[in-house]
This record gives C-alpha cells, structure tokens and sequence, in this order.
C-alpha cells in the first residue's frame, strides 16, 4: 500500500469546516480549501510487517490532486528493526509525499535515540532524498547531547555524513550546574557533540 493510499484508508474524513493551517502557517502555499481534513488521527506506515514511521495529529489536511499534507499539533515517530530511533513533535508540519521533503514549525523537539541527540527549534525542514537536516538562517536551533548544549543560527546537518554546522553565531556549554559549565567555540562544540575527545 503506497503512501497515498494510508492516509485515504486509514481514518475517517471529515469535511473543511474553518480556516486552513495552509492560510496561517506556510505563506508560500497557494490559497485554496483542502479536499479532507482528519481530526485526532495517528497514522502508521508499514514495510514488510514491521512500522517505519508514524504520525499523529490534531488535524491533517489533503489537498485534491496533490502530494501535501499540512499537519496541526503533531507528533511522529521513525522505527528501526521495530525499535523507535527518532521522535518529535511540533506545532505545524508539512510534507510533499512526492519531493519527500517535510516541514516543521513551532515549538519543535526532535530526538535522535542512536546519536542520544536532541534539537529544539522554531523552523527545521527534512529533505529524505538528500538526507538533510536544516534550520532557517536567523532562526535558532539547541542541540543537547549528554552534558553538552550548543545553540547556534544557520544550522545544517547530514544524515550520510553524522555530521552538522552553523553558518551564523554560536555558542554553547558543558556541564549541568553553573560551576562545571564552559563556554565552547564552535569547534569545540561539534568535537563534543558528535562524540569527539571529551
């Protein structure tokens, strides 16, 4: 069963009754009514019996003949041999089912089980087909591994390469209490969070 298909299949439809997420959160979409709208819904998608990612929602909305999907309130989840690897939430989400490319907003909390990373942000967009991970330019992105937090603009991360930078100002810190907490370069703070020399 494609993607398509689960989100037609999957759960009850319910018809526009109020304004679009598309109106209020993502500026660029064209200006139209969606064709469904799915209330307090979770969806599963599956790969040879085993579940490869969920998605739960306030609302979702589909658009006729089309590969978007805006989502409010939402929570997902990624598996790996059946074991959760990543998991977030964020107030608005898009995806382009077709481009593979997903968009979050608003109060955004991400975690990474296998790296035990996870970002905080306001804005972060997921290409799957590339693998990258990236914040918006003036827009803040906190990155928490262990005891180290790194908070920086400009953000960009690859999956290929386990790998992540800021292109704007950063800075960041070791240690839970005032008296251990140290001010990192940018250096310093990648070397730590991605699992360098202590």
């Amino acid at each position: 069963m494609n993607k398509k298909s689960l989100f037609y299949s999957a759960i009850p439809i319910f018809l526009l009754s109020s304004c679009s997420i598309k109106y209020d959160v993502f500026k660029n979409a064209e200006e139209e009514v969606p064709e469904f709208v799915f209330e307090n819904t979770k969806l599963v998608r599956y790969e040879n019996n085993e579940p490869v990612l969920e998605l739960s929602a306030q609302t979702l909305e589909q658009y006729k003949n089309k590969s978007e999907i805006y989502g409010k309130k939402t929570g997902f989840k990624s598996f790996e041999d059946g074991e959760v690897d990543n998991q977030g939430s964020c107030d608005y989400f898009f995806t382009d089912t077709d481009k593979e490319l997903y968009k979050l907003a608003g109060n955004i909390e991400f975690q990474n089980k296998s790296e035990n990373m996870t970002f905080y942000a306001n804005k972060l967009m997921w290409d799957s087909k590339t693998e990258q991970l990236t914040g918006t330019k003036n827009d803040y992105v906190r990155i928490q591994k262990d005891d180290a937090i790194i908070t920086g603009k400009g953000f960009s991360s690859s999956g290929i390469s386990k790998s992540f930078e800021f292109s704007g100002e950063v800075s960041g810190q070791i240690g839970k209490d005032k008296d251990s907490e140290e001010q990192l370069t940018e250096d310093e703070a990648e070397t730590k969070l991605s699992g360098g020399a202590e």
